[in-house]
Parts: structure tokens; C-alpha cells; sequence
């Protein structure tokens, strides 16, 4: 009832910019530096962003059989429980496409913030592996300055620990009332910890599955971006050394991080 079906269909049907957009529409990655949203197009991303707030929030807290509200002592038929089960199925199913196709309207007229700001809704919601994955998108012709600059923010958020919004891990409270800084290493996938720190550790990430982390980095064109960094541009070859020197050198700026990150996901 937070987000009847008729909502939506009402912000995608209304809006001039979304109206136009059909299945065959590429997905754009827009740079701010380079074009800019008018008003009116600005407040429709900003509806369809809400929209994908609020759906993105039910698939967080979906409620599993074993979370049903039963009271103890209680009996229930098997008839009852399976009618449930039914229902939210149902729901969660509702969900998970309601958020595929608002998302992908998006990416038929996203910026680069816009890809951002999908990924890290993905990155708070563990099983997205299994149907989401294909949210994260590169639709880059020409590798520019932005772009890779986008590329290495995202993986860099991809292989980060996730936190909890409005309960950051940068610092914790020791028994004795002091702070200390938290774990400086990244994480990829779960570390043996101490027993007194193992429960407070997983109650303050999101933690995504292994299967998750690989089907998110499967998305990553790797081979596309080091092959295009590293060849030169006709603009850089025109431009004689000046231009081949700029290239080269943000071509080995941009490697540099990447096997940066990597290196410290490992």
C-alpha cells in the first residue's frame, strides 16, 4: 500500500523524459561536466529516485517464513501458513520487478552519479547475484577521464565493507568508554574474528554473498577499459608528443589504482 503499482506507472507515463523510452533505448552514462539535466527532468529523477528508495527499503527487510508474527501457543493450519507464503512470495516477486524496471528506465537516462547511486543500493542487499547484477552497467564507446574515474569509484565501492547508513564503523567504542579506529584493511569476504567482536562485526555490515561479489564483478569490463586506456585517442596523436604524453600518463595513473584496489581485496 506504500507504493501502489498505479504510482509508478503514473511518474513513468507523465514524465516527458521518461515517455519516450522504450526497451531498444541504450543505457546512457552522461557526465555532468559535459551536459546538464533542466529542471523539470532533474525533479523526474528525483521522483523515480524515491520510487526506488521505498522499493529498495522492502527488499532489504523482505520477511521470511521463519519472521511470520505467530504468537506462542498459537496453532496454525498448514493451509494458513502455505496462504501466506503465497502472498509474499507474491510481494517479493512484485518487488524485485517493480525495482528492475524503474531502475532500468533510469539507466536509459542516467549520469554517471546515477550508475552510482543504483550500485550502491545493490551493494546494501545481499542475494542481488542472483537477480540484479545486470543493474550495473558500462556503456562506454569512449573510455574518457570521467569515465575511468567512474570505473575505479565503483569497483572501489564494490570491494569496500559496506556499513550500515547512520552507523558507520570508522569508530567504535571500547569497553572502557574510548574510541578506536576500525579495521583498516578492506574485505571481500568474511574474516575469522575474535568471538567478542564476530557478532558486533556482522551486525554493523551488509554483508553480501560470495556469489554476490562475483556476479557484480563479472560486470566490470576489465579488458575493455586497459585496452582503450592504453590506446591512444586520434585527439591525443594529433596533438603530437604533448598529447601522447598526457595519454600515457593518465593511462598509468589509472592502472596504478586499479591494481591498487585489487591488490587490497585480495
Amino acid at each position: 500500500d506504500a507504493l501502489p503499482i498505479s504510482y509508478i506507472d503514473e511518474t513513468l507515463e507523465k514524465s516527458r523524459l521518461f515517455s519516450s523510452i522504450t526497451t531498444d533505448s541504450p543505457v546512457t552514462a552522461w557526465s555532468s561536466n559535459d551536459v546538464a539535466r533542466s529542471s523539470d527532468e532533474s525533479a523526474d529523477i528525483s521522483r523515480l529516485q524515491h520510487i526506488l528508495d521505498v522499493l529498495f527499503l522492502f527488499e532489504r527487510l523482505r520477511v521470511t517464513k521463519t519472521d511470520a508474527p505467530f504468537h506462542e501457543g498459537v496453532t496454525v493450519s498448514s493451509a494458513v501458513i502455505n496462504a501466506q507464503d503465497l502472498k509474499l512470495e507474491k510481494f517479493n516477486q512484485f518487488i524485485r520487478s517493480s525495482i528492475r524496471r524503474v531502475a532500468a528506465v533510469l539507466l536509459r537516462t542516467a549520469f554517471l552519479e546515477d550508475h552510482r547511486y543504483i550500485l550502491q543500493h545493490l551493494l546494501h542487499c545481499p542475494g542481488i547475484g542472483e537477480w540484479a547484477a545486470d543493474l550495473v552497467q558500462f556503456p562506454a564507446k569512449t573510455w574518457s577521464q570521467d569515465l575511468r574515474d567512474h570505473f575505479i569509484g565503483c569497483l572501489f565501492a564494490l570491494l569496500k565493507p559496506v556499513t550500515k547508513t547512520m552507523q558507520p564503523v570508522a569508530r567504535r567504542t571500547e569497553s572502557n568508554g574510548r574510541t578506536k579506529e576500525s579495521m583498516d584493511e578492506w574485505i571481500l569476504l568474511e574474516k575469522e574474528l575474535a568471538e567478542e567482536e564476530e557478532e558486533q562485526y556482522r551486525d554493523s555490515l551488509f554483508v553480501l554473498k560470495e556469489s554476490d561479489i562475483g556476479a557484480l564483478f563479472e560486470q566490470f569490463p576489465f579488458a575493455d577499459v586497459i585496452l582503450r586506456c592504453f590506446t591512444p585517442s586520434s585527439t591525443a596523436i594529433s596533438n603530437e608528443n604533448n598529447g601522447l604524453y598526457l595519454s600515457n600518463l593518465y593511462a598509468l595513473a589509472f592502472a596504478k589504482y586499479l591494481v591498487h584496489i585489487l591488490g587490497k581485496s585480495v
